[in-house]
């Protein structure tokens, strides 16, 4: 049987770099320019390891050779130099992959350290409050506005709304319209540049760090990482506390569409999942999606839930059958006063939502239910109708 990663802290950091990641745009950037450094920095080594080298190996020919043409060292001494010399060239060819893989690793060890200042930063800050145990006026966005450290481009501007309890919104709108920054601004991944973000009705930065509000929400990213763990632990991490009991790990589960992969393993909850490991089982990025979303469900209600694009990698079909899950769980939800917000390209995949905002360039362009936006007859309908279109 495979061994599974340690549990507990590493699992807790791995959990936390689940959101971290996705924190600022300019992480991945950040990174690529770091192994770009690398590879440079592997080049040079390897261009000047080869030079010394080359110099003292010519010199060590060309003593050997002065000193057979003096009489004191003859042809087979010159042959054995060259001849122990080649076994030195093989090496120094064969080490510059192995230093372009330590620098890439000193690199990928800086971007682990990234993201454990990140979650210890976000962990001490904020204020003194305490996270209501259920919404009573629920989440408000008064003018917010939204740019990247650094960045002179407003991401969002002036958006205002207001998310009841027990709301199902669904954000839609083009590929860079500010949808995805809007999700981490709800889940504190990013301060508003401008304006605020009030929960029941007092300001996101005076509850009590940042980790107590992650504790309370639910999320699925579309930028998932697939965990390697077992099947069952791959779901769990989504609650670290409840990780190891099954009947809330299936519950999970079956709220995101993974009990009927699970079913089909060789082992199912306890299958090795990963082709990192020789007895791993690699899944199809449809089933790995699934494994995501039951993820970001495992909590038990929670304030928000979250789903960005939660099946991008689904065909129709599945699509729709997911879909009605994620509308039944929502439903459900409204008890806890719940309030829930999916992120979706497809338009008709978010017709049973209360409100359905479509953003365009950082803008909130129209709000309302299906039903009104499409008798409205602007972008919402025009964008509805060519999708449909397509999909006939």
């Amino acid at each position: 049987m495979a061994t599974t990663p340690a549990a507990g802290k590493e699992l807790r950091v791995f959990d936390l770099g689940d959101f971290l990641l996705a924190r600022h745009a300019a992480a991945e950037e950040r990174v690529a320019r770091a192994i770009e450094q690398a590879n440079w920095r592997a080049t040079a080594v390897r261009t000047l390891s080869w030079l010394c080298f080359a110099g003292g190996y010519v010199a060590a020919v060309l003593v050997v050779t002065q000193r057979a043409s003096q009489g004191k060292a003859t042809p087979g001494d010159v042959i054995l130099a060259i001849t122990l010399a080649l076994p030195l060239v093989l090496l120094a060819a064969n080490a510059g992959p192995y230093v372009s893989v330590l620098s890439q690793l000193s690199a990928a060890a800086g971007r682990l350290m990234w993201v454990a200042d990140a979650a210890s930063s976000a962990t001490s800050t904020g204020g003194s409050r305490q996270m209501p145990e259920r919404w009573n006026e629920g989440i408000r966005l008064s003018n917010v506005g939204f740019r990247y450290p650094g960045g002179s481009e407003q991401v969002l501007a002036d958006v205002t709304l207001h998310l009841p309890p027990g709301t199902v919104l669904a954000v839609v709108g083009e590929n860079g319209a500010g949808k995805s920054t809007l999700i981490k601004l709800l889940c504190g991944l990013y301060r508003p540049t401008e304006g605020a973000i009030t929960f029941d009705g007092v300001d996101s930065a005076e509850y009590q760090g940042g980790e107590q509000w992650r504790s309370r929400i639910c999320v699925g990213f579309q930028d998932f990482v697939n965990f390697e763990f077992l099947a069952s632990e791959s779901v769990g991490v989504g609650d670290l506390a409840r990780r190891f009991e099954q009947l809330a790990v299936g519950a999970a589960a079956a709220r995101g569409g993974a009990d009927g992969v699970i079913t089909t393993l060789p082992a199912g909850f306890s299958t090795q999942l990963g082709r990192s490991w020789t007895d791993g089982v690699e899944l199809s990025a449809g089933h790995w999606q699934k494994v995501a979303l039951s993820r970001g469900l495992m909590r038990e209600e929670p304030l928000l839930v979250v789903l960005d694009e939660p099946t991008a990698a689904l065909d129709p079909t599945a699509e729709h059958r997911l879909f009605q899950r994620v509308a039944e769980t929502a439903y459900a939800a409204r008890t806890t006063g719940t309030v829930t917000v999916l992120v979706s390209h497809r338009f008709s995949t978010v017709q049973f939502a209360d409100q359905i905002v479509l953003f365009d360039a950082g803008r909130v362009s129209e709000v309302g239910t299906h039903q009104t936006l499409m008798a409205r007859r602007g972008v919402y309908a025009e964008l509805y109708e060519i999708q449909s279109r397509h999909y006939r």
